[in-house]
C-alpha cells in the first residue's frame, strides 16, 4: 500500500503540468481564432452539415451530447465561440483554471458531436488532455490562480 500512497498522494513539482496547461491554452486560443470566420458555417444549424436533412439522423451521433442543441433557442451560436475564446485565454493565463478546463472540455466535446465530419485528431487529443486536466493541478504554478493564492496567504500572515 505504500507504493499506492506514493503514487497518488506524494508531493511533486507542478511546473510540468503548468507548462502543459499553457501550451494547451495557447493551442485552443489559436484554434478558436482560426475557427472565427467559419464558426457558423461549421457548427450552425444550416451550415455545411444541414441539421434539417431527413437522412441525417441515421448518420449523426446523439444530439444530447452537444451544448449547441440544448441552447439553440436561447443563445446565439456566436456566444459559444466567445465562451471558448475567453476560457482558452483563462486556461493559458491560469485564471480560474479548473472552471476554464471544464468549460473547454464540454465545449470541445460539443464541437466534436455537432459536426463529426470535420473532426480531426486535434480535437480528439485536446478533449483527452482537457479531461485529464479536469483532475490535474494545472493552476498550482505559473498561473494567476497561484499568484492570487500566494497573495492571500501573505495577507493572512500580515494580519
Amino acid at each position: 500500500m505504500k507504493w499506492w500512497n506514493q503514487l497518488w498522494f506524494s508531493r511533486f513539482d507542478p511546473l510540468p503540468a503548468a507548462v502543459c496547461r499553457i501550451g494547451i491554452g495557447l493551442l485552443l486560443t489559436f484554434m478558436f481564432v482560426a475557427l472565427a470566420p467559419n464558426w457558423e458555417r461549421f457548427y450552425g444549424h444550416d451550415g455545411i452539415l444541414s441539421l434539417g436533412e431527413a437522412d441525417l439522423n441515421s448518420q449523426r451521433p446523439a444530439d444530447w451530447w452537444c451544448l449547441f442543441v440544448w441552447t439553440e433557442d436561447y443563445l446565439p451560436l456566436a456566444a459559444w465561440w466567445w465562451v471558448g475564446l475567453v476560457a482558452a485565454i483563462c486556461l493559458a493565463t491560469g485564471l480560474l483554471t479548473r472552471v476554464a478546463t471544464i468549460t473547454l472540455y464540454v465545449l470541445v466535446s460539443s464541437l466534436i458531436h455537432r459536426n463529426n465530419y470535420i473532426v480531426n485528431g486535434e480535437e480528439l487529443v485536446l478533449r483527452m488532455m482537457l479531461f485529464y486536466g479536469c483532475f490535474a493541478p494545472w493552476g498550482q504554478a505559473l498561473s494567476v490562480d497561484a499568484w492570487l493564492q500566494r497573495r492571500r496567504a501573505a495577507g493572512k500572515t500580515l494580519v
